[in-house]
């Protein structure tokens, strides 16, 4: 049997319209029906999304995730609650505090998220690379439109992200006051 070079993507890619290669892209994305499915959906994402950007998500270029960087995202897609410890620098901010916040923020209308971090100066920092993510990657724009709302139609700064489609993304500082709505992820 031939490998498909395409794959996840169907094996006739290639002689799609422009149109049917976004659909199929975003069949890809959008089909994380089961924790398999997500971390297909989530490699696809940071390869061809967020690697294909030059240097505008990763500092060093793009390399291949480790398979414990899979495990964290099946987990996440497995389990309503998870509790994961690894090493410092092992880039477990990157792929769950970015990567897959963009990837469900962008897939998943309506669905709330936040982001948890220790100051909130590393709020800032986090939300503005998801902004620059949402305003600034052409594959990102060119497959899902325009993620920022009009301005003074909803809340867009580096606290709280509201996308055109629904979603929301909430920042908030461990030092800080944390009462209010029960988001689906944090």
């Amino acid at each position: 049997m031939e490998q498909n070079i395409y794959y996840p993507l169907p094996s006739d890619y290639a002689e799609l319209s422009l149109e049917g290669q976004k659909q199929a892209r975003l069949a890809v994305l959008c089909n994380q029906a089961t924790p398999n499915d997500l971390v297909t959906a989530w490699r696809f994402f940071r390869r061809i999304y967020l690697g294909g950007v030059g240097r505008l998500f990763y500092k060093n270029g793009f390399c291949e995730s480790p398979q414990f960087h899979a495990d964290l995202v099946y987990d996440l897609g497995s389990h309503g609650r998870n509790c994961m410890a690894a090493p410092r620098g092992s880039a477990k901010s990157t792929v769950i505090g970015i990567e897959v916040p963009l990837l469900l923020a962008l897939t998943r209308p309506h669905y709330e998220m936040s982001l948890g971090l220790a100051t909130d100066k590393l709020v800032e920092e986090r939300f503005d690379k998801l902004i620059q993510q949402f305003t600034q990657n052409e594959l990102i724009l060119q497959d899902f439109g325009e993620i920022r709302p009009p301005r003074g139609r909803s809340i867009w700064n580096h606290h709280y992200l509201s996308l055109n489609n629904g979603a929301i993304i909430k920042g908030l500082s461990v030092m800080g006051k944390k009462r209010g709505g029960r988001p689906r992820l944090f």
